[in-house]
């Protein structure tokens, strides 16, 4: 039909519902070979639309089981999550009841732990002094306790096998360890407490140009003398304690690696000056760097 008596409905077909149902006209009563061809190719058409409407169907009741399942298992997995959190915190529970009870045991590890707990107490850290610089036999003893776990934590992050008559040190006993506070690696920890110094006195000062005599720490005093001797090592490639790290570190803060304190000073004078105004005072002629570091820092 031809006709543009429509009722002004232009519409194609393409914005139809999906779910409206279509049915295949009637085949024409009249002979027409090209009237006949068109039906056959309609009829085919609406046969394979038959086809897909039956698959679509069986989809949509799959993906309707799906969803159900998928609703059921995402419900399975909370409350398997929220089971499985119980469990670790209980299991973290009973781990450290039995970490703690450990310490109860009188063993030597134990008795010795105390006694490094009880030296923390009354010093404040955990850097037990040694023979040289201790006569006390039971401190001396604590001393080579604290070395050997030491090494043994050294050959636990190593992954070195021990043997049974070598020290072993436990997961549990690193964390009683580190829960006082335990240095693991002295000379590290002396170098960050060197450089805390020496950071207050350049805060002091405004510079790190220590002179070698300076009264209120002495021993920070060496310090700095020995790590411009380590680096002169260091420059001629020879053994030193001294790392590009370090260098680095000490460099951040303006450290002065070439003393500049003319022998000349040290000779005529019996003793550093230690404030600003003795500086001022001093009848030495020092060089013109060094004067100019003096005049920042005041």
């Amino acid at each position: 039909n031809n006709s543009d008596d429509d009722g002004g409905n232009n519409d194609s077909g393409d914005d139809d519902d999906d779910d409206e149902t279509i049915i295949l006209p009637p085949k024409p009563n009249f002979d027409n070979y090209k009237i006949s061809k068109k039906y056959s190719q309609l009829q085919t058409s609406f046969e394979e639309l038959e086809e897909v409407l039956y698959l679509q169907q069986n989809s949509d009741k799959v993906l309707e089981k799906a969803a159900k399942m998928l609703e059921k298992a995402q419900k399975d997995f909370d409350l398997a999550k929220k089971k499985h959190e119980e469990y670790k915190y209980l299991v973290r529970i009973k781990k450290k009841k039995i970490i703690e009870d450990d310490l109860t045991i009188d063993c030597k590890w134990n008795r010795m732990y105390f006694k490094l707990k009880e030296f923390k107490n009354q010093h404040g850290h955990c850097i037990v002094p040694g023979r040289q610089h201790e006569s006390d036999p039971e401190i001396t003893k604590l001393n080579a306790w604290v070395d050997a776990q030491r090494k043994a934590y050294r050959s636990r992050m190593q992954g070195k096998v021990l043997s049974e008559q070598q020290v072993q040190l436990k997961k549990h006993r690193i964390y009683h360890l580190n829960k006082i506070g335990f240095v693991w690696d002295v000379n590290n920890q002396r170098w960050k407490d060197r450089i805390k110094q020496l950071k207050e006195y350049k805060k002091k000062y405004g510079h790190c140009s220590m002179p070698f005599n300076y009264k209120p720490d002495q021993s920070l005093a060496h310090w700095v003398h020995g790590c411009r001797r380590e680096y002169k090592l260091y420059q001629d490639g020879k053994a030193s304690d001294m790392t590009p790290q370090r260098i680095a570190e000490l460099e951040k803060l303006g450290f002065v690696w070439k003393s500049d304190f003319p022998r000349k000073f040290k000779k005529e004078r019996k003793h550093v000056p230690t404030e600003m105004e003795d500086w001022e005072n001093c009848s030495i002629n020092f060089s013109p760097v060094f004067m100019q570091n003096m005049v920042i820092a005041k």
